[in-house]
C-alpha cells in the first residue's frame, strides 16, 4: 500500500516522588504473628501487610507520541491529585527444629502474586557456624545457599553466597553477602 504505517500512542503516568514533580504519602498497615514453642520445636504464623495502604498525592501526565515529529509532547493534566495504593499481604508459615547443635528451618511465604518455600540447615561446631538451604524463588526455580560465621566473644562475622534469577535474563546469578554483628 502507498499509504505508511502511523503509530499511535498515548500514556498517562502518575509521579509521586517527593521534592520532585509529585508528592508525597503516608499509610498504614498492620502486621500480626504468633508462634508455639516446645521441645526445641517452633510452629510460627505471621501476616504482614494486613489491610496496607497508602494514600499519595501524585502528579498526572499525559504523555502523547507524534509520528510525524518522531517524539512525545508531555502535559500536566493534574497536580496534588489523590490515588491509593493497596499493599498486599503477604502469609508466613514457618517451622523450626533444634537437635543438639544443628538448627533445620523452613518457612512457606504466600503472597497475592506469589509463593515461596525456604528451606535451610545450621550447624554450629565451636565458635563457627556452617549454614546451608535452598529457596524457590518467584520464578518457581529452585535456589541453593550457603555460608559460614564466626563467633568471638560479642562480635559475630557471617558470610554467605546466593543464587538467584532475579535479572532480566532470567539468568542464574550468584551474590555475595557479609555482615559484622554486635551481642
Amino acid at each position: 500500500s502507498s499509504d505508511p504505517v502511523s503509530i499511535d500512542m498515548t500514556a498517562v503516568t502518575r509521579d509521586a516522588a517527593i521534592g520532585g514533580d509529585g508528592g508525597s504519602g503516608h499509610g498504614f498497615g498492620a502486621d500480626v504473628g504468633g508462634v508455639f514453642f516446645y521441645n526445641n520445636f517452633e510452629l510460627g504464623v505471621g501476616v504482614n501487610d494486613m489491610g496496607s495502604t497508602i494514600d499519595w498525592k501524585t502528579t498526572v501526565k499525559q504523555h502523547v507520541y507524534d509520528d510525524a515529529t518522531n517524539q512525545f509532547t508531555t502535559t500536566t493534566i493534574g497536580r496534588d491529585v489523590e490515588t491509593k495504593s493497596r499493599i498486599p499481604a503477604a502469609v508466613t508459615v514457618n517451622v523450626a527444629k533444634r537437635m543438639g547443635s544443628t538448627n533445620f528451618a523452613a518457612d512457606v511465604v504466600d503472597t497475592e502474586l506469589k509463593t515461596m518455600v525456604h528451606l535451610g540447615v545450621e550447624r554450629w561446631v565451636g565458635m563457627v557456624a556452617l549454614r546451608g538451604g535452598a529457596y524457590r524463588d518467584a520464578n518457581g526455580r529452585w535456589q541453593g545457599t550457603a555460608g559460614t560465621g564466626l563467633k568471638l566473644g560479642g562480635i559475630g562475622l557471617d558470610l554467605a553466597v546466593a543464587t538467584h534469577s532475579r535479572n532480566v535474563e532470567e539468568e542464574r546469578a550468584a551474590e555475595l553477602c557479609a555482615s559484622l554483628t554486635l551481642y
